[in-house]
C-alpha cells in the first residue's frame, strides 16, 4: 500500500479472507478431525498388539532421523530440480509457462520417489527392530519441502536483484507457505505409503498372531515373547492327592443262543 503497488491486496479484502479462515476453515477442520476419530477406524489387518511396548534397541547410524531425512528428500528433489528452476522463473521473473502436462508428470514422478524412499527407510527400521515409524515416515517424506525452501533462498540470491525489505518479505513469506504445503503433501504421501507397506508386510506373510511361532507384535514390531505363558506349578504333597478309583466294569451282556437272522 505504501509503495502504491497495483498487486497489493486491499486491506478489507485481507480482513474478509482472515474471517473466512477463522470462522469457516478452522471450525470445519476441527469438526472433521473429531468426526473421523469417532466414526472412522483403520483396519490394520490380523495384527496382534501387546499392551506393553517393546524398548527400541540402539540404532545404526543410517537409521538416525538426521540421516534418513536428507536422503529421503534428496532424490525426489533431484528428480524435479530442473523443472523447479523453470517454475520459479515463471513465478517470480515473468517468464511464460505453458506446460501443465509436464508439471503433472514431474509431480507424479516426485511423489513416487517420495513413496519409494519412505518405504525403504521404514523397512530398514524394521530390520533394526524399531517400530516407531509413524512420525519418522512423515518427516522423511516431507523433507522434500525443506530442499525446495533452501533452493528458493538460493534462487533469490542468484537470480533476483530486488533489495527492498518489502519485496524480500513478500518473497520469503510466499515461498515459506508454498514449501510448507509441499512438506505436508509429501509427508502425507510418505506416511500413507509406509502404512500400506507395514500392513501388507505383516498381514500377507502370515506371521502375526501365530501360536506356533510364539511371538507377538507391539506396534508392528516383532517381539520374541510367547503369547501364552505357562507357569510351572509345584507338585502337591501325597496327603492331598486324591486316591485313584477305577471305574466299575459293566456286566457282560447276555448273548443270544438261538439262530440269528441277518438283515442286509
Amino acid at each position: 500500500w505504501i509503495m502504491g503497488s497495483s498487486l497489493a491486496v486491499p486491506f478489507f479484502t485481507e480482513i474478509k479472507l482472515m474471517m473466512l479462515w477463522m470462522f469457516f476453515a478452522v471450525p470445519l477442520t476441527l469438526l472433521g478431525g473429531y468426526w473421523s476419530t469417532k466414526h472412522f477406524v483403520l483396519d490394520a489387518g490380523s495384527v496382534a498388539v501387546r499392551v506393553s511396548e517393546r524398548p527400541v534397541p540402539n540404532q545404526a547410524i543410517y537409521n538416525w532421523l538426521v540421516v534418513t531425512m536428507p536422503l529421503c528428500g534428496l532424490f525426489p528433489f533431484l528428480s524435479i530440480f530442473t523443472y523447479y528452476y523453470f517454475l520459479m522463473c515463471s513465478l517470480w521473473m515473468g517468464y511464460g509457462f505453458d506446460h501443465p502436462k509436464s508439471l503433472l508428470v514431474n509431480s507424479a514422478f516426485m511423489l513416487i520417489n517420495v513413496a519409494v524412499g519412505t518405504v525403504l527407510a521404514t523397512f530398514m527400521q524394521f530390520r533394526n527392530q524399531n517400530h516407531r515409524w509413524w512420525w519418522k515416515s512423515f518427516l522423511n517424506g516431507g523433507s522434500v519441502g525443506i530442499y525446495m525452501f533452501i533452493y528458493a533462498m538460493q534462487f533469490k540470491q542468484s537470480s533476483m536483484d530486488s533489495t527492498s525489505a518489502s519485496s524480500s518479505f513478500l518473497y520469503i513469506g510466499t515461498m515459506f507457505i508454498l514449501c510448507t504445503m509441499m512438506f505436508l503433501v509429501c509427508g502425507f504421501v510418505g506416511f500413507c505409503s509406509a502404512f500400506v507397506f507395514t500392513v501388507v508386510l505383516y498381514d500377507k506373510l502370515g506371521i502375526v498372531g501365530s501360536e506356533e511361532e510364539e511371538f507377538a507384535v507391539s506396534g508392528y514390531a516383532m517381539i520374541e515373547e510367547p503369547l501364552h505363558l505357562h507357569e510351572e506349578t509345584a507338585p502337591l504333597p501325597s496327603s492331598q492327592v486324591a486316591p485313584t478309583v477305577a471305574p466299575p466294569v459293566p456286566a457282560a451282556a447276555s448273548m443270544p443262543t438261538g439262530p440269528q437272522t441277518a438283515f442286509l
